[in-house]
């Protein structure tokens, strides 16, 4: 069992304001990532939800990376709780 967030694992979800799928990267410790093109504007906070039923929330915009060399802008994101204070958790196929 590996969490969303297990360095390396990637999974697909939603950024709700734009309506686009992104491909989410686990960077450890709650946080993920995902990049988008630089002409897309994201903001702090913005919601990304999983795009499979039943939908929940995975994260929001914590922090955005950009570099003016690169066309794409790297956005962090954090699980909005605390995984160590989780008594119970589903496991799904």
């Amino acid at each position: 069992i590996k969490l969303l967030s297990y360095p390396g694992l990637e999974r697909e979800a939603w950024l709700e304001d734009h309506s686009l799928n992104v491909l989410l990267k686990g960077m450890g410790g709650s946080n993920l990532k995902f990049s988008v093109p630089k002409g897309l504007e994201v903001k702090i906070g913005e919601r990304i939800v999983s795009n499979s039923k039943p939908i929940f929330l995975i994260g929001q915009v914590e922090h955005i990376r950009e570099k003016p060399s690169e066309p794409l802008k790297e956005i962090i994101l954090r699980i909005p709780l605390n995984l160590r204070h989780l008594r119970f958790v589903e496991l799904l196929p």
